[in-house]
Parts: structure tokens; C-alpha cells; sequence
């Protein structure tokens, strides 16, 4: 099917190398070889994974890029998202603290604070173009509960708790993954049961988290 954004096609060609992992699971499993089938298994779970993860932040960078490009208004984007961008921009640069000290109260200091001024201002002007000054956190801190850090991402466009109830899937399900692949990589454990059926489970899962992604995404403006 044709995808919106190349990062989301890039996901799905990446898959290839899930699909070679659990065969020589398979082929493991066929010579009664439990320790590399297990292996095998473990290999894939942290891959896909990783490779959601990897995708997330891709797609949003690629979104971020297009929008920055479309020479649409700043009135065609959702308020949220502007306000979200001038806090974004605000942490980074706190005037308080620049202007904290007296002493560099000089004409550098004053063309610093006006041109970040000037950069707020740009957000608040409904007719301008959106600039290259406009932010979003595209950055995935994927930890054993990554759920509300995915939804904080995507919250950041209209607000919205959670983008993926529009599409009727269960985003509670990302935790359980995440779990099994945080328990992998930290205690080296052996989740049971992890069988191959479960990890195609766990493919059609997130394959379908980044259907909905793609599609969110390609309904603003860019």
C-alpha cells in the first residue's frame, strides 16, 4: 500500500531483517535447538522495537521538514501547536535568566532578546509563513513504559491525550512489548512464552501503531 511519508516505507522494508531472525528461529526450533531459537526470538523483539522507536523519530523530523518547506500560514497550523513550539523555543532560551545579570546589559545582549523576541512574534502573526524558528520535540526516550512519552509526542500537534484512540487501538498493548523488550536487554532475561507466533503478533501490532501514525500525520498541512 503507498505510504505518506518515506520514513514509513523505510519501516516496512526494515522489517525484512525481523522476518530473516525468525526464520533461523524456526530452523532452530526444526533442529530442537533451544538456546539459539531462544536467542533468535529475543533478537527479534528488541529489533522491532527499536526499529519503531527509530521510525518515530524519523517520520516526526520528516513531518517537521515539510512543514517547515510548505510555505504555508502560521493560521493553517493548529494553535496547539505553535503555543507548544514557543515553549519549546522559551525552555531553551529563558529570558529571565538571560537578562539576570545586570553587568551584560549591553547592545549584544539587547539584539539577543530581540531576536528571540522576533522569533515568538513570527508564531503570533497568523498571515506569516511558517519559518524554520518552528519547533516540535521529535526526540523517542523509549524506556520500559514508553506509552506516554510516544502520546506526549503527537500530543504536541492539537492537544489531543491520545491521537490513537481515533483509530480503535489499544496503545496499552505498547507497554506489555516494551516490558519484554526492557527485561531482554537489562536482566538478559527469557520471557516466557515467546514463540514465533507472538512475535508476528507483535509485528502486525506495531505495524498497525505506524499505519495510524502515517496517517495522523498526513492530515496537516505540509
Amino acid at each position: 500500500m503507498p505510504y505518506n511519508f518515506e520514513s514509513t516505507q523505510d519501516f516496512q522494508n526494515s522489517l525484512k531483517d525481523i522476518d530473516a531472525l525468525l526464520c533461523f528461529a524456526e530452523k532452530a526450533n526444526v533442529a530442537h535447538d533451544d538456546s539459539n531459537r531462544m536467542l533468535f526470538l529475543k533478537l527479534s523483539v528488541v529489533s522491532v522495537v527499536t526499529k519503531f522507536q527509530v521510525y518515530v523519530q524519523k517520520v516526526l523530523n520528516e513531518f517537521l521538514f515539510q512543514i517547515k518547506k510548505s510555505k504555508k500560514k502560521n493560521k493553517e497550523l493548529p494553535l496547539h501547536s505553535r503555543l507548544n513550539s514557543m515553549k519549546l523555543i522559551s525552555t531553551d532560551y529563558v529570558l529571565s535568566n538571560q537578562l539576570q545579570n545586570p553587568e551584560q546589559y549591553n547592545g549584544a545582549k539587547y539584539t539577543e532578546v530581540n531576536d528571540h523576541v522576533a522569533v515568538l512574534n513570527i508564531h503570533c502573526d497568523q498571515e506569516c509563513t511558517i519559518r524554520e524558528g518552528y519547533r516540535l520535540n521529535t526526540k523517542f526516550p523509549m524506556g520500559k513504559k514508553g506509552v506516554n512519552e510516544l502520546l506526549d509526542l503527537f500530543k504536541q500537534l492539537e492537544g489531543k491525550n491520545n491521537v490513537f484512540e481515533d483509530f480503535s487501538i489499544d496503545i496499552e498493548k505498547l507497554n506489555g512489548i516494551l516490558a519484554i523488550r526492557h527485561n531482554i536487554i537489562h536482566q538478559d532475561a527469557n520471557p516466557s512464552p515467546l514463540t514465533e507466533v507472538l512475535i508476528k503478533d507483535y509485528m502486525d501490532y506495531i505495524q498497525s501503531l505506524v499505519v495510524c501514525i502515517d496517517t495522523y500525520l498526513n492530515t496537516f498541512p505540509r
